[in-house]
């Protein structure tokens, strides 16, 4: 097995069990049923998928098993897609917790959908084009020459959280910071091992540590 492979399959199991102990952290948080708890719990089940899929992508690449290629492109279609929808799901997550309002959420909602939303439609084109990405009748994944795209709309959501995440706590512009950082980071000195999964688990476990810092009656005082 590759290095890249065993790196980045290393990465998503590691990602999957503590997303496994979050969901099972923050059981009691959902119970309360409110926005930010609801768009937590779809933050982590985005990035299960993304580190799921990813996972399989590795696992299947240069096996020759029938259907291994269709996997594969379906695999990478939704890895893609959860890249950008963890980061959508994130500003809205930042929004709430910034303003408390649930109706200000739904006014923006659509509005910050639109660099996920053009994404996708880019990843639909890819099918035909191969701009983003490729598999081979080999099981080999290769980068497309517009591969950088992806990166596009989640630098836009990136820049929007880190306004929000200002108001917040500026301490905690730093700790979001050092976290790209490490990923771009890995992306350069290890470009075969992906680490994106483990990178937004630790987003989930840095905000879950800071509702922590909350009182769980705190949503009697958001009524």
């Amino acid at each position: 097995m590759a290095y890249g492979t065993a790196g980045s399959l290393i990465m998503d199991a590691s990602s999957l069990v503590f997303l496994v102990g979050i969901l099972a952290c923050t059981s009691i948080y959902r119970q309360r049923g409110r926005l930010d708890d609801n768009l937590y719990f779809a933050m982590t089940l985005t990035v299960i998928a993304l580190a799921a899929s990813d996972a399989a992508a590795y696992l299947l690449e240069g096996r020759g098993l029938p259907g291994a290629r269709e996997v594969m492109i379906a695999g990478n279609i939704v890895f893609y897609t959860a890249f950008e929808v963890f980061a959508y799901l994130f500003v809205l997550y930042l929004d709430f917790r910034i303003h408390r309002s649930e109706e200000r959420v739904r006014a923006r909602k659509l509005p910050y959908l639109i660099p996920c939303l053009l994404l996708l439609a880019v990843l639909l084109i890819n099918l035909k084009t191969g701009w983003i990405f490729s598999v081979d009748e080999g099981q080999i994944y290769h980068s497309g020459p517009y591969n950088n795209v992806v990166f596009v709309p989640a630098a836009i959501y990136f820049l929007i959280a880190i306004g929000k995440i200002r108001q917040m706590d500026r301490r905690l512009i730093v700790l979001c910071l050092l976290a790209v950082a490490v990923r771009i980071a890995m992306g350069v000195w290890f470009r075969q091992i992906s680490s994106t999964a483990f990178t937004y688990t630790l987003f989930l476990a840095c905000a879950h540590i800071h509702v922590m810092n909350q009182p769980l009656t705190e949503d009697k005082t958001w009524a």
